[in-house]
């Protein structure tokens, strides 16, 4: 992109292309970023700090891949805006524009590196599949987000649709978000699901037992 866009620093999430989430913010410059761009054009770049509990991160303490949003729906409360975003793209920042008052940066989107294979094809149904079995086994997911997940979805919209709602750690998400070739995320995606689907079953084993 030719014009700087404001960079928002989140603290412990990630905001994926192809998905829309809810999130709040606090921080005097957060604020007046989201001020601005929603009386603009409404797009963002949001992401991940390096450490969580640094209120004022600067361009050295952020991940320079993030996610190129648009600010859907806002609402301000007490000292807080509530913002519906759907994430478009992911972006490397090449550089910091200087201003005061927030974040600015030029950003360059980063292309999915595709193929179409069978292997890939097979990745996306095995995921789908294993995700179903998650849900059946008591998976915390919104209803919304398990339909989008089932529907028609190209590789590349799956694996961040499933990646924006496991059980892991920040950092892995960014790992995730950095990985642009799309049959490599799929791989990762179905590692961390089948650790997942792992555990809900000893959960369940467990909670059956207790149960007779």
């Amino acid at each position: 992109m030719d014009k700087p866009v404001p960079i928002i620093p989140i603290r412990d999430g990630i905001v994926f292309p192809n998905t829309e989430s809810v999130l709040t913010f606090g921080r005097p410059k957060s604020l007046a970023a989201l001020e601005l761009s929603f009386s603009q054009e409404r797009i963002v770049c949001f992401v991940l700090q390096k450490n969580a509990r640094l209120n004022d991160p600067g361009p050295s303490d952020i991940f320079t891949t993030g996610t190129l949003c648009r600010i859907e729906r806002m609402i301000k409360t007490d000292g807080e805006i509530n913002a519906q975003v759907r994430g478009l793209s992911r972006v490397k920042i090449k550089s910091f524009h200087q201003n005061t008052n927030f974040l600015l940066g030029h950003v360059e989107e980063l292309s999915d590196q595709t193929i179409d294979a069978p292997e890939v094809k097979a990745l996306s149904n095995h995921i789908t599949n294993e995700f179903r079995k998650a849900m059946n086994l008591g998976k915390a997911v919104d209803f919304l987000v398990f339909m989008n997940i089932m529907s028609e979805n190209t590789p590349s919209q799956l694996a961040d649709l499933v990646a924006s709602v496991l059980d892991i750690k920040p950092i892995q998400k960014q790992e995730l978000l950095e990985t642009i070739d799309v049959k490599e995320r799929l791989e990762k995606i179905a590692e961390y699901l089948s650790k997942e689907l792992k555990v809900l079953e000893l959960e369940k084993k467990i909670a059956t037992k207790t149960q007779e």
